[in-house]
């Protein structure tokens, strides 16, 4: 799909740009949220609620307009599916899947479908290049491009021996109080969506994770520098607990 110019770009439905938009506002934190819609259910009501659903809206290319729109709500999935597991490792939830990971599944698989029906064909790559490179998705802002480095893909799934894992990374984050989080937020320039002072610590841990920089081994190493000067601290205070 990324790889094939020439299909005229047009103005996507306004079904797909509302699916969109819900997915990317959705609030985990929402008090109002019912049990079908949270933790390892994350994403139900995004892809499915009232007369807005991902099946409804996505029924032919044109409803994209073009390739972007595409990689955008590909993008805005991702992010779902990593907020998912993210909130049930806070809120210690266990959990055999996530929902989320069905509808990712099912809305690639449609739009390969919907791609395909178009009738232009995937561009060929020269010979001994593997057309099957990862997309990274950056699912803060929600562009996406190829590169054969994937930051999704290291940070979940070990592909990248330099990378720390998600696991790893949401570990040590558990692990670092409130004002730790904020150091390292200032740090590495991290974007957050409430005001940082009034920012919960779930909120500002959700905003490091998202960030691609905090899966690189530097950014890994700085956690650990402040998890180590947390320890030391409370060992001065006589190993005061955290509130």
């Amino acid at each position: 799909m990324l790889a094939t110019p020439g299909l005229e770009e047009t103005t996507p439905s306004d079904g797909v740009l509302q699916l969109i938009e819900r997915v990317n506002i959705a609030d985990p934190n929402l008090s109002t949220l019912l049990d079908d819609d949270n933790n390892g259910n994350w994403g139900h009501r995004q892809f499915t609620a009232g007369n807005i659903t991902w099946s409804g809206v996505l029924t032919s290319w044109d409803d994209l307009g073009n390739n972007n729109v595409a990689c955008e709500l590909i993008a805005a999935t991702v992010r779902t599916c990593k907020v998912a597991r993210h909130i049930c490792f806070e809120r210690k939830v266990a959990t055999a899947s996530y929902l989320a990971d069905i509808y990712l599944d099912q809305i690639v698989d449609k739009l390969w479908e919907l791609w395909q029906a178009t009738g232009k064909p995937v561009a060929k790559m020269a010979k001994g290049k593997s057309t099957d490179q990862p997309i990274n998705v950056n699912t803060t802002s929600g562009s996406t491009n190829q590169s054969t480095t994937s930051a999704v893909a290291g940070a979940t799934d070990g592909s990248n021996d330099d990378r720390p894992s998600l696991a790893a990374v949401e570990k040590l984050l558990k692990a670092l109080v409130k004002e730790d989080l904020k150091v390292f937020v200032d740090e590495h320039s991290i974007s957050v969506t409430a005001a940082k002072k009034e920012a919960t610590r779930l909120e500002l841990t959700a905003a490091i994770i998202e960030d691609e920089t905090c899966f690189t081994r530097a950014a890994f190493t700085s956690l650990e520098a402040l998890l180590s000067e947390h320890k030391a601290k409370k060992v001065k205070k006589g190993g005061k607990k955290d509130n």
